[in-house]
């Protein structure tokens, strides 16, 4: 048992319920060629899809960017982690993401968050079985802690519009109770459509279409879906759905909705399955990735957007998709995943015409969550490798998309499980330590040069996201539980603050240790000082504080453990320190007869023995043989029945101790 006492800390946690499928990493690749990306397409693209657009500003305005989903833009990127604004506070994390990701239209940036919602209204017809608090997703040990909340909850979704400069709300828009965000929003002809359905575990949703200046609820499209993201084309809305057949027989569905009126204009059923996050677009057609959990069949279809005829279907290899298609030049690329124990993936690249797979790109042990991005002719593919679903790490690996060839990869240390975004010659995104490996729940974002693979930038998440970014008018977004963050080069440049963390390295068991943590910050800003204890695998602590003011706390243990403190510092304006380490090894007292002479610094008598912290004490064992100089600040512990003589500054004699 142990027993922990902590002075001057808001203490609380966080705990990720997310099992995800990846391996070590020995890529494998087939009908190769050399192919070396040019930076002079930046430009290219650039010119190209402004002439399209015909908008002076590149906004992202749906799920990975475009109809295509091909996740780049042609604004300009930030080169710099200069946190322009930031909306949200760590003792509040309502602003929980989920799989939602920011979009960016005309300055204004929508996204949806979930609220746990409370008191529980227990006129409401609930399943209570599903809505206790241990069935939280993430953020789930902060929700189950928080004292204001009841026993029962249920989760309440909400839109958001704030002001992409600043960061102000301009509205907040209630969804509906018992709801779930699993997908991103869409923005087209001043109205956002977005999904939501009823909780985590649950399949029955909605489809919800606002007006954006007042986020007024226009409509509402009863589906069954789980992560899913609208498409919107020629005034109709395209979603992803499924059809509960009798359990577990579900086929996926492919919806047209009128984006007026939310009037059903036809659906499609696609096959056996679930279909996948969102549809892609390119000459009319519809690409959709379904996975059927049940007969581990994945698939590709092909739709015409007009008439929901469906065009074509191929099956690939795999178990279950771990993206939706992107569609870049008459090529659909597209990602599979083997369960296994060590899951392996697959990317495909096919004929948009006819299906044909024209290569694939197999990555032994390492696989694909997240729907990969395309620009520069170059296929932008995040992988996570996880040995037996623990100790994971991510790569993202570059691949030419004419031939599959192998450009580059870069390892980015925690897993991948949100979508890339690509602009100026740029790949940003950010990772998420799932089990907890590194000591915290968090991640990085990352920003790498899309030609070599090497990292510009990198900023601490003290949250990992499942949001992903997005990219618009020279700004970088980013969602995570609790904060939006806004990324510009023009914000001022942060000193980051410096942490340290003192205390015994050893101890005995049942004895109580101090230790003592402090974070400086250079301009005197305030800091948020976060502390995770690897025997509390669950969470960790953190508190706010002042520069250079000490964090000081007491542990004890009732029995034997090695252990580490992990701490960081993040300042006002977001800038955050190294983590800093103390490795700690309680054990248990065993005397051995032993001689001791020398000087001492303090004994401490408690029950049965004394602990004697030493200046300089030599130290002789008979059995076995061994001879020892204990310097400055060591401790002994001995047993009070011994034969010899203890003062204030001296002890000689024949003792029971223990010393190592």
């Amino acid at each position: 048992m142990k027993n922990i006492f902590i002075k001057n800390i808001v203490l609380f946690g966080t705990m990720v319920l997310l099992i995800v499928t990846s391996v070590l990493s020995v890529p494998g690749i087939r009908n190769n060629q050399n192919t070396e990306p040019l930076k002079s397409q930046i430009d290219v693209e650039k010119t190209s899809s402004a002439e399209t657009k015909g908008d002076d500003v590149d906004w992202w305005p749906m799920f990975h960017h475009d109809l295509q989903s091909t996740g780049f833009t042609t604004s300009s990127a930030p080169s710099k982690n200069n946190v322009l604004w930031a909306v949200g506070n760590w003792e509040n994390t309502w602003l929980s993401s989920q799989r939602c990701s920011p979009v960016i239209v005309n300055n204004t940036l929508y996204t949806a968050a979930c609220d746990p919602a409370y008191p529980l209204d227990q006129t409401k017809n609930i399943d209570s079985n599903s809505l206790f608090k241990e069935n939280l997703p993430r953020d789930n040990r902060f929700w189950r802690d928080n004292k204001r909340l009841s026993p029962l909850l249920w989760y309440e979704a909400y839109a958001f519009a704030f002001d992409a400069d600043t960061g102000n709300q301009k509205w907040r828009t209630r969804l509906t109770e018992q709801h779930f965000i699993g997908g991103s929003p869409a923005v087209a002809n001043e109205r956002l459509y977005i999904t939501t359905n009823y909780d985590v575990f649950g399949l029955e949703g909605n489809l919800f279409c606002l007006d954006i200046k007042s986020g007024d609820i226009l409509w509402n499209f009863t589906l069954y879906q789980r992560y899913t993201s609208p498409l919107v084309y020629n005034d109709n809305v395209f979603v992803l759905g499924m059809e509960v057949d009798e359990y577990p027989t579900i086929y996926a569905k492919l919806y047209c909705i009128d984006a007026e009126t939310g009037v059903e204009l036809y659906n499609t059923t696609l096959g056996n399955g679930e279909a996948n996050i969102a549809p892609a677009l390119y000459n009319n057609k519809l690409y959709i990735s379904v996975f059927d959990e049940e007969t581990s069949y994945v698939y590709v279809c092909c739709v015409n957007a007009s008439n929901g005829d469906l065009l074509w279907t191929k099956e690939l290899e795999g178990t279950w998709f771990g993206s939706s298609p992107v569609v870049y030049n008459n090529f659909v690329i597209v990602s599979s995943t083997y369960i296994t124990a060590n899951p392996s993936g697959c990317l495909w690249c096919l004929d948009a015409e006819s299906g044909d797979i024209l290569w694939d790109y197999y990555t032994e042990e390492m696989c694909n969550v997240v729907t990969p991005a395309v620009a520069y002719g170059n296929i932008f593919l995040p992988l996570t490798n996880y040995t037996d679903f623990s100790n994971g790490y991510g790569e993202m690996h570059c691949l030419n998309v004419t031939s599959g060839d192998l450009t580059w990869k870069t390892y980015l240390g925690y897993g991948l499980d949100s979508h890339p975004a690509i602009a100026d010659g740029k790949v940003y995104i950010s990772t998420e330590d799932w089990w907890g490996t590194g000591g915290f729940w968090d991640g990085y974002c990352h920003c790498l040069d899309a030609f070599t693979g090497e990292i510009i930038w990198n900023f601490w998440l003290a949250h990992g996201t499942q949001s992903s970014p997005a990219i618009a008018d020279g700004r970088l977004y980013i969602a995570i539980p609790g904060f939006l963050y806004a990324f510009d080069d023009t914000a001022p440049a942060n000193n980051p603050p410096e942490i340290t963390i003192t205390g015994p390295t050893k101890g005995k068991v049942g004895r109580t240790y101090n230790y003592t943590i402090v974070a400086h910050d250079p301009e005197g800003e305030d800091v948020t000082v976060f502390i995770h204890f690897s025997f509390e695998p669950d969470g960790y602590s953190f508190g706010i504080v002042p520069s250079d003011q000490p964090i000081i706390f007491d542990l004890n243990f009732e029995s034997p453990i090695s252990f580490f403190i992990k701490t960081r510092a993040q300042d006002a304006s977001f800038g955050s320190s190294e983590a800093a380490y103390l490795h700690v090894n309680i054990t248990e007292i065993n005397v051995k007869p032993t001689f001791l002479i020398g000087s001492i610094i303090n004994v401490e008598p408690d029950g049965d023995y004394s602990f004697i912290t030493v200046n300089k004490v030599l130290s002789i064992r008979l059995l076995p043989p061994k001879i020892r100089l204990l310097s400055y600040g060591e401790e002994i512990v001995i047993s009070n029945d011994y034969k010899g003589f203890v003062g204030s500054r001296f002890i000689i004699g024949r003792f029971k101790a223990d010393f190592d």
